[in-house]
């Protein structure tokens, strides 16, 4: 039995790339590949204009966190307005995973065409951290006990900073060394 190749007009192609959560020619923040200290702004960026990649926000926005209704303001960045920015009211800042999800026809983009968006939706996860490096934190060690260090013929080491490669008995276990 011989199968015809299927042919996908435009509203299918919209309607597979939303169900992959995020069309390709969008971009998105706080970003679902990286953890966010907090939920304050959602941006959304139209990066596949063929004219122009102007964003235009509806008068009223669908924008939901975990299926919770948004209170928000909204802007346009950029030279060509191409990034919709909402503001929540309430910024969201309880460690943990967030689904984002904004309504279809929130806005509408691609100022040539005037697209409605599709449906998009991704998953955030807020973790406690500061600025330059959210959710991790500098380890420090408080441990400054001296340890006895052998060479493998049983001489011992003393300054014992930096080590040069090779085999070592330190506190009793054999260690490795490579450089």
């Amino acid at each position: 039995m011989l199968k015809k190749p299927a042919t996908l007009g435009l509203a299918a192609v919209l309607a597979l790339a939303a169900s992959a959560s995020v069309p390709s020619f969008f971009t998105v923040k706080p970003s679902p590949d990286f953890p966010a200290k907090e939920i304050r702004d959602i941006s959304i960026t139209f990066t596949a204009g063929t004219f122009g990649n102007e964003i235009t926000p509806s008068f009223y926005p669908d924008v939901r966190v975990d299926g919770v209704q948004m209170s928000v303001t909204y802007h346009s960045e950029g030279s060509d307005a191409s990034t919709l920015v909402y503001s929540l009211e309430n910024p969201i800042t309880e460690p943990g995973a967030y689904t984002i999800w904004i309504g279809e026809g929130s806005f509408t983009y691609d100022e040539y065409f005037d697209w409605d968006n599709p449906e998009l939706e991704w998953m955030v996860r807020v973790v406690p951290g500061d600025d330059d490096n959210v959710g991790v934190d500098i380890v420090e060690s408080e441990n400054n006990v001296s340890r006895e260090v052998y060479r493998i013929d049983g001489t011992r080491v003393t300054g014992t900073g930096d080590l040069p490669a090779g085999i070592y008995i330190i506190d009793g276990k054999m260690i490795v060394m490579a450089k």
